[in-house]
């Protein structure tokens, strides 16, 4: 796929064109000056006073106005060492995963918050677990007692209606911090699309249009509990959720086999989770505990009736995960700081399904499976900081792990073992200037969908669980730039490398069905991302409390096929994107409105039998807030303004590409959707 370099250079140069070093001479006078820091600190404070203009109500808030700074929520996989995100709180990250990052920090009312360090390479106390940069939300002690109660309306086009409401409370007295909140969601989403089948020679299979209503709805609590206890800080936090999903999708076939296709799914989920974490320093040295218990259960139901084909298909799947975590910071000595721990986790899933196509059972390998890994991981890490504008991590971690994976076929047991460097450089040369680089190899988590089976009814394509899949193993290498100018004004750009050792990817069997199953394939993988991110205040271009965002990404990969041994693409890989925004921010930040533009380049996907190339057009939206007291807080947009319908096609061919003949291609539209919303907080 061609990028468009010039489409794309055009936005550069129309964004770094508003960056001239005049911007660092002075400030505009209707913004706050950028926070003190000594003049290459690698720690930057930022005081509520810098975030007054734009009013928020919440951390989460003020986390998205500090400049060249990308919210990183974390990674779901493997445990909690090495997956957090980017943003801590008094220095700590709290023992959750179901409960994301972003919703802990959202319920942190603004005013509860005595000021947030930006930390780039590291500081005393503060593990970055390779991170480049690291936001630390210093909440105040005496908070009090305050809440909210926020709710949402969202209607399409279409016509469908999705309103949720949530409601939170929180009392922070000194160490002691009772926090917790209900939400309650339902969305519906409907929509349209078109088929046309064609075979290769000519023939039409299939014209068709679909209808679907679709609605899920949400009950979700969470509770947090902080206090001194031992001599120390504790904290226990959980969450419980409540998940339904029906969906309803009717078919008028108008060329092959004509009739009405209907089919008719529902979903239920039921999952909890609880953290504990105890802190607590001994002569210098802090030891940090965390416990951890997760569980999931779900069960599934989908039936379909029409001229093409009865299906039936059940489930259920339990899953779970336990951690137990301990962590040592030893005393700075003189540039050098050390920590170390080590972690234990348990994961399991069972799952079972059975279905039915036109009467008849069709059982595959992976219907019933049961997979378990137990994980010990140790680590240890060594930060020199020889100065305020240079900082060094190094770390190395090993795990060992056990899995155990059981389906119809008989069971297998293997014994894995990984060493996992990482090196982190840090470089503030002037004021403004920051450089960083960051290698480390990282296990992903291993991919439990691919021990159980799946069968396409509409084409039939049939999924056979695998026993002897293992998690993926990359290097990835990381080079970054910050240019801050003051105020809201930041240059960012940064260039990623990553070399995957052993990818997962579907492989297929032989005849008669060629089924698909997961497989570990040698070969050099890779994937290189290049990004830009900008922001400009326009105060000095005549617009007062304006603000211009522009983003940019240049991405490629390259993997061998492991069907045909030709070089590809990875699936869903985009070449090339970029964003833009436009806001202002009026009547000392009462009143704001906002517009703002992404694009995507198209993306394709390739299975041993399939080739799939996809379109979405431009995304267009605008939005406004209005406070009329410091209370309340009222809003309303609109997404999706062009509404340019998505586009695609596919190839299926009657074997594994390459040696098998085109069996037809099909061309699929899907009827875009405006989105209008309203909103409203309230905090008191």
């Amino acid at each position: 796929m061609t990028v468009p370099w010039g489409r794309v250079a055009g936005f550069v140069v129309l964004a770094t064109a508003a960056h001239p070093e005049a911007l660092a001479q002075q400030t505009p006078p209707d913004t706050v000056a950028p926070p003190d820091a000594a003049a290459a600190s690698n720690v930057t404070p930022y005081k509520p006073d810098f975030f007054t203009q734009f009013r928020p109500n919440t951390a989460m808030d003020m986390i998205g106005r500090i400049p060249g700074f990308s919210f990183d929520g974390g990674s779901g996989a493997r445990g909690f060492s090495g997956t957090g995100g980017n943003v801590l709180i008094d220095g700590e990250r709290p023992p959750s995963r179901g409960d994301d990052l972003s919703s802990i920090i959202g319920r942190i009312p603004a005013s509860g918050v005595e000021r947030i360090d930006v930390i780039r390479g590291g500081a005393e106390g503060i593990d970055m677990q390779g991170k480049p940069i690291v936001a630390n939300i210093i909440r105040k002690k005496d908070a009090g007692l305050t809440g909210s109660l926020s709710s949402n309306v969202n209607v399409n086009s279409f016509g469908g209606v999705s309103p949720n409401a949530t409601v939170a409370l929180r009392n922070q007295s000194g160490a002691n911090l009772l926090d917790g909140s209900i939400g309650l969601f339902h969305n519906q989403g409907n929509g349209t699309s078109r088929r046309y089948r064609v075979g290769p020679d000519g023939v039409v299979q299939l014209i068709s249009w679909t209808g679907t209503d679709n609605q899920f709805d949400s009950a979700e609590a969470t509770g947090a509990w902080e206090t001194l206890w031992l001599g120390g800080k504790l904290r226990i936090n959980g969450k419980a959720n409540l998940e339904r999903f029906d969906g309803f999708a009717q078919e008028g076939i108008f060329a092959g086999p004509v009739g009405n296709q209907i089919s008719n799914d529902e979903n239920n989920e039921r999952s909890g989770e609880a953290g504990i974490r105890w802190v607590r320093s001994f002569s210098g040295t802090e030891i940090e505990l965390v416990g951890f218990q997760s569980y999931r259960d779900t069960d599934f139901r989908s039936i379909g009736d029409g001229p093409r084909f009865t299906s039936d298909s059940k489930g259920e799947n339990t899953a779970g995960e336990s951690i137990l975590r301990t962590t040592m910071k030893l005393p700075a000595a003189g540039t050098w700081k050390f920590d170390g721990g080590a972690e234990g986790v348990f994961n399991f899933t069972e799952s079972s399904s059975v279905r039915l196509q036109n009467g008849a059972p069709v059982p595959l390998t992976g219907d019933a499976y049961k997979v378990d890994e137990l994980r010990g991981e140790v680590f240890g890490t060594a930060t020199w900081a020889p100065s305020s504008q240079l900082s060094v991590e190094s770390g190395l971690r090993f795990e060992g792990s056990r899995i155990t994976a059981e389906n119809e076929k008989g069971s297998v047991e293997k014994s894995l073992g990984y060493l996992k460097p990482r090196l982190n450089v840090s470089w503030s040369p002037a004021k403004g200037h920051q450089w960083g680089f960051e290698v480390e190899r990282v296990v992903g988590q291993l991919d439990l969908n691919g021990f159980g089976s799946s069968l396409s009814f509409d084409n039939g394509t049939q999924t056979v669980g695998s026993l002897d899949i293992e998690p993926e193993k990359s290097w990835a290498v990381t080079a970054r730039y910050e240019r801050q100018f003051g105020g809201q004004n930041s240059v960012v750009l940064a260039f990623e490398h990553v070399t995957i050792e052993n990818f997962l990817a579907s492989v297929v069997g032989g005849p008669p069905n060629f089924p698909e199953t997961r497989k570990n394939i040698d070969g050099s993988t890779t994937r290189d991302a290049l990004s830009l991110d900008t922001s400009t205040e326009l105060d000095k271009f005549g617009m007062p409390g304006g603000i211009f965002v522009f983003g940019a990404d240049l991405r490629t990969s390259h993997v061998t096929d492991p069907v045909t041994g030709e070089d590809r693409e990875l699936s869903n890989n985009t070449d090339w994107s970029w964003n833009v925004s436009l806001q202002q921010t009026l009547d000392g930040g009462k009143f704001r409105w906002g517009v703002f533009a992404e694009d995507d380049a198209d993306f394709q996907q390739w299975s041993p039998r399939s080739y799939f190339w996809g379109h979405d057009g431009i995304f267009l939206g605008a939005n406004m807030s209005w406070k009329p007291t410091p209370n309340w807080t009222l809003g309303g947009g609109v997404n999706n303004i062009i509404a340019e319908d998505s586009t695609n096609y596919s190839l299926f061919y009657n074997a594994p590409r390459g040696i098998g003949s085109l069996q037809y291609r099909q061309d699929q539209t899907f009827e875009a959707r405006r989105q209008f919303f309203v909103n409203a907080r309230l905090n008191f």
